[in-house]
């Protein structure tokens, strides 16, 4: 059985509210998360949402600017399953 630890690949199939989270959560703990979702404006914003929900959490304190941009990094949208 694989412990938790030693999962650091996510994929992630729709972009809507849950899968946008499901996202940031990974993409924050370290893991490269593959996003995909049918609808290309979903896409496209992927990463200005995440961005702005991380922005979010600067200005309550809760995570310093410095790590937006790796957890950005670890999140690729893909244009297929």
């Amino acid at each position: 059985m694989m412990d938790v630890e030693q999962i650091t690949n996510i994929a992630v199939v729709g972009l809507g509210t849950m899968g946008n989270g499901i996202a940031q959560i990974f993409a924050t703990a370290d893991c490269r998360v593959h996003c995909f979702n049918n609808q290309v404006a979903a896409r496209e914003s992927l990463h200005q949402r995440i961005g702005a929900n991380r922005k979010d959490r600067v200005k309550a304190d809760l995570m310093d600017q410095c790590e937006i941009e790796p957890i950005l990094d670890r999140i690729m949208v893909m244009d297929t399953e």
